[in-house]
C-alpha cells in the first residue's frame, strides 16, 4: 500500500494541476514532486537553479522562471514543507507551462515535449549561495511527464531520500592563484555509481525504477539509456565573471565570459583571474555594494554544452577571504613554546612567519614556516619551538605573506 500510495502522490502532481495561460507547453507540465522538503541546502540568499531540454538547452530553458523553490509563498513556490529561507529546505517546482508573466517576464522558453508529443530529457542545475549544489535529469513519459522526484533515490520500502547540495555537487576549488593565474579542481560529473553528483530516473535506487520494477510504471523512463555511456558526460568551459559580492552570483551564461579552456581529464584547469571592475560606491562594509570575481563551469553531455553555470568560486574583491592566521594560541610547556594556527584559505599565500616583541628592542622573527598548500580550504598547524628563540619576548605574533607582497599580521597571544 505504501509503494502505490508513492505512485498516486507523484501521478497527482501531473494530474491535477490547472493550465496556466501563455504558457510555453500548451498545458501544465509540472516538475513539482513538492509532497515534502526533499532538498536540503545552504538557502539564507534563496537557490540559484535552472533548467533546460538536454538536447536543445538553448532553445528550451526556464528561461528567468526559478526551478527550485527554496521558501514558500502560495504560488509558484507552492510546497508550505519548505518554509522560509535559511532553513535548509527546498523543493523543484517548475512548470514547463509557465508563460509570460509580471513576475517572470518572459517565462519558460519551449517545451521539453516536441511537436509530435514526444518528451526530450531535461536536466536541473541546483546551486546554494555557497556554490554548492546537486544535478538531475528526467526523461518525461506519458505516464509521469517531468516530475524530479522520478530522479530522487529511494529506500527498500519506496521512501524518497533527500538529496543535499553538497561541495562535490558541482564547486570548483582554487588550488593556487596569482595575479595572473588560478588554477581550480572541478569535480568531475559522476552518473551511474554510489558517488553519483547527477541523479536520474536511470538510477537503479531512483522512484522511478523502484515503481518500474514494482509494477506501478509500464513505460521504462530510461529508454535512451542516459546513462549506459558515462563518457558522454564532460565537463563543458570555464567561465568568468563579475558580480555583486555577498550574494550568489546569476548562473544565466549570459553575464558570464567563456574562456577558451576546458578542464582536463582529471578536473584541473588553469585560466586568468576574472577581470573585476569595482563600483564606484562600493562600500566593504555594505556586502551589496561592491563587485567580485568568480570563476565557474559548465556540463556538457553528449558533446552539448549545459545551458547554465553548475558551480563557481569567488576568486577577488573587497570581501574575499584572505590567508590571515586565526585562532592562534601560543603555550609553554617543558621549555617549549607550541604555537598553534589555522589559515580558512591558502590560495595566494606564499610564507608564514612567527614573530615575538623582544624587551627594548621591538618586533623580532623568530622563525618561518612553510605553506600547507592547503588551497581554498585552508589549513591547521602546530609548531613547537624552543623557548630559547623568543630571547626575551613572552608573545606571539603570526605574519601571513601573499604572492603579491600583502602581509597580515594577528594579534599577540601571550605565552
Amino acid at each position: 500500500m505504501r509503494k502505490f500510495l508513492v505512485f498516486l502522490m507523484m501521478t497527482a502532481a501531473v494530474l491535477f494541476v490547472a493550465p496556466r495561460a501563455q504558457a510555453a507547453c500548451a498545458v501544465s507540465t509540472p516538475m513539482g514532486g513538492g509532497f515534502s522538503h526533499f532538498m536540503n541546502c545552504p538557502d539564507v540568499n534563496g537557490l540559484v537553479s535552472f533548467a533546460y531540454q538536454v538536447s536543445a538547452p538553448a532553445t528550451v530553458n526556464a528561461g528567468t522562471v526559478p526551478t527550485a523553490c527554496s521558501a514558500f509563498d502560495g504560488g509558484y513556490c507552492s510546497n508550505s514543507d519548505i518554509g522560509v529561507n535559511g532553513d535548509g529546505l527546498g523543493s523543484i517546482d517548475l512548470d514547463w507551462g509557465t508563460g509570460a508573466t509580471p513576475v517572470f517576464g518572459s517565462g519558460v522558453v519551449g517545451c521539453p515535449i516536441d511537436v509530435s508529443g514526444t518528451p526530450q530529457r531535461v536536466m536541473v542545475v541546483v546551486t546554494a549561495n555557497d556554490g554548492s549544489g546537486f544535478m538531475l535529469s528526467v526523461h518525461g513519459t506519458s505516464e509521469q511527464l517531468y516530475v524530479a522526484d522520478a530522479a530522487f533515490p529511494v529506500d527498500a520500502t519506496g521512501a524518497l531520500q533527500s538529496l543535499s547540495c553538497v561541495p562535490g555537487g558541482s564547486r570548483p576549488h582554487i588550488v593556487t592563484a596569482s595575479p595572473t593565474s588560478v588554477t581550480l579542481q572541478f569535480p568531475l560529473p559522476k552518473v551511474g555509481t554510489a558517488d553519483r553528483n547527477i541523479f536520474t530516473d536511470c538510477d537503479s535506487n531512483s522512484q522511478a525504477q523502484f515503481l518500474l520494477g514494482a509494477g506501478f510504471l509500464t513505460i521504462n523512463p530510461c529508454a535512451d539509456n542516459f546513462i549506459a555511456a558515462p563518457s558522454n558526460f564532460a565537463l563543458g568551459l570555464v567561465y568568468t565573471s563579475a558580480q555583486l559580492c555577498g550574494d550568489h552570483p546569476t548562473s544565466d551564461k549570459s553575464k558570464w565570459t567563456a574562456t577558451t579552456v576546458r578542464p582536463d581529464a582529471t578536473g584541473t584547469a588553469t585560466v586568468p583571474p576574472p577581470a573585476v571592475t569595482q563600483l564606484p560606491t562600493c562600500n566593504p562594509q555594505i556586502l551589496s555594494t561592491c563587485n567580485c570575481g568568480y570563476i565557474g563551469g559548465t556540463l556538457s553531455v553528449a558533446g552539448v554544452e549545459g545551458g547554465t553555470i553548475t558551480g563557481w568560486v569567488q576568486t577577488a574583491g573587497p570581501l574575499a577571504a584572505s590567508p590571515k592566521a586565526t585562532d592562534v594560541s601560543a603555550k609553554l610547556s617543558g621549555g617549549v613554546v607550541s604555537v598553534s594556527f589555522r589559515t580558512t584559505t591558502e590560495v595566494g599565500l606564499a610564507g608564514i612567519n612567527i614573530w615575538t616583541s623582544e624587551k627594548g628592542k621591538g618586533p623580532a622573527l623568530v622563525t618561518s614556516v612553510a605553506p600547507k598548500g592547503g588551497g581554498e580550504a585552508g589549513a591547521s598547524y602546530k609548531v613547537d619551538i624552543k623557548r630559547g628563540a623568543f630571547k626575551s619576548g613572552t608573545d606571539v605574533v603570526v605574519e601571513t605573506v601573499t604572492s603579491t607582497g600583502e602581509r597580515f599580521k594577528s594579534d599577540a597571544v601571550r605565552f
